[in-house]
């Protein structure tokens, strides 16, 4: 009886050995990539759904894009180690951009950002005076 626990653990064991021989590299190493998350809001700090947030590679040029949900939450997950810069994208406005961030294998990273601005808020306006000089300007009254 002893014998046939004993066989039946080894057995166990090779069949154990095979099937993690047999399975891919990758299906064991997808827990070991990075996952980048974070809110996006608004100048007044309003969630900002439906922005396109995206997650790009400076080494190697791998992007991904992912949306922010009702809440303005986002997250890339997978995402194998090294320096990334994070893009965040509305149609109508500026992208906010923040770079710089160096990601390891397994972190969690936590990267808030304030979402794209109004582009009308960067726009530069000039104002011309027509047909004014300074002889013809109104006078001040006293």
């Amino acid at each position: 009886m002893h014998m046939l626990k004993r066989r039946a653990s080894r057995i166990a064991g090779l069949l154990g050995l095979l099937t993690m021989s047999l399975c891919p590299v990758h299906a064991f190493a997808q827990g070991a990539g990075a996952t980048l998350q974070g809110t996006l809001t608004d100048e007044q700090g309003g969630m900002l759904p439906g922005v396109t947030v995206t997650v790009t590679n400076v080494e190697s040029g791998f992007k991904r894009s992912v949306v922010s949900d009702q809440r303005g939450w986002y997250r890339a997950a997978a995402l194998n180690p090294g320096p990334y810069e994070v893009r965040a994208e509305l149609s109508g406005f500026l992208p906010n951009v923040r770079s710089g961030l160096t990601l390891t294998i397994g972190q969690e990273a936590t990267v808030n950002l304030q979402g794209p601005r109004c582009k009308w808020l960067r726009t530069p306006v000039v104002i011309r005076t027509m047909g004014l000089n300074k002889k013809s300007a109104p006078q001040r009254r006293k």
